[in-house]
């Protein structure tokens, strides 16, 4: 939990050893990671500080905003050989909010490509936040924006983008959307546009609920 706390991408990469491969635990430490890298791809500065308290069962994070404080409680973390596997988070299983990726690539304008890395539906439950990485081809990309289709069919617009507001041809970064009301076992609807001959290509992301059995 210390890596969480830190929100330092190096921690967290090296915090997944202590989870087992392929696990719902370790995909949470790969969206973390994520969200720290695309944060830092925005220019944006240290997140809030973080504080943990802790007893023999749980852990209770918060996060020091100017107005407010956001705390969450870690629960039920279960595992074996040594290696956390799965935890509820205020009271719902890791594996209800999360699908972790990593693998899942598409084609996009001038020889662009994304990688889908994540979605988790957040603690408050009010945001879905789908983790991409996007590498750029023989022009540069504009700041890609997105809205995301539920189950129910509602869609809805991205409310924020975060990453770098233009890539250079053949260069990579990180980015993380932030979609209000999104439900796992949606599609992502992800708008790009090179900025040489501005051709803007649409490509669809399936973001399905990960089967607990798996």
């Amino acid at each position: 939990m210390e890596a969480v706390v830190s929100n330092s991408p190096s921690e967290l990469e090296d915090a997944e050893s202590l989870t087992a491969l392929g696990s719902p635990a370790e995909g949470y430490l790969i969206y973390l990671r994520h969200l720290g890298e695309s944060s830092r791809d925005a220019g944006l500065g240290p997140e809030p500080q973080s504080q943990l308290d802790h007893d023999d069962e749980s852990f209770e994070l918060c996060e020091s905003y100017s107005t407010s404080e956001e705390c969450l409680t870690f629960t039920d973390f279960s595992g074996d050989e040594g290696l956390i596997e799965s935890l509820y988070i205020e009271d719902r299983p890791l594996e209800e909010r999360l699908v972790a990726d990593g693998e899942s690539t598409f084609d996009g304008p001038a020889g662009s490509e994304v990688t889908f890395i994540s979605a988790y539906e957040n603690g408050a439950g009010t945001h879905l936040l789908i983790g991409y990485e996007l590498r750029s081809g023989s022009s540069g990309m504009m700041m890609p924006w997105g809205s995301y289709r539920n189950p129910s069919g509602r869609q809805s617009q991205s409310e924020m983008t975060q990453g770098t507001p233009t890539l250079a041809p053949d260069s990579m970064s990180y980015y993380v959307e932030s979609i209000p009301g999104g439900e796992l076992g949606g599609e992502h609807y992800l708008e790009l546009i090179d900025d040489e001959g501005f051709s803007m290509e649409t490509i669809v992301i399936p973001v399905g609920a990960e089967d607990p059995e798996d």
